[in-house]
């Protein structure tokens, strides 16, 4: 959770870390391990989460980054993206 609160790009790990949890033996005897660190997780999220809230009336705020990152527009959210070579 702290990686993908400081790069959201560490979020794309979860699908590769899913399937070798999933599909190894050894990693699956550990699942209440991995359920309990998932659940660190959401409570270490939680007063960002909340924070985020309070500010901007969404507990998600990357989730508008992706749109605007995705259409090309250079916004008050993400104003460090332009497609403007000039």
């Amino acid at each position: 959770m702290a990686a993908f609160l400081t790069r959201y790009t560490a979020g794309l790990m979860i699908i590769p870390l899913a399937l070798i949890i999933f599909t190894d033996p050894h990693m699956r005897s550990k699942l209440s391990d991995t359920v309990k660190g998932i659940a660190l997780g959401l409570l270490l999220y939680l007063p960002f989460g909340y924070f985020f809230y309070r500010n901007i009336k969404t507990p998600f705020p990357f989730i508008k980054q992706f749109t605007g990152t995705a259409t090309g527009s250079a916004t008050s959210i993400n104003p460090g993206y332009s497609v403007d070579s000039l």
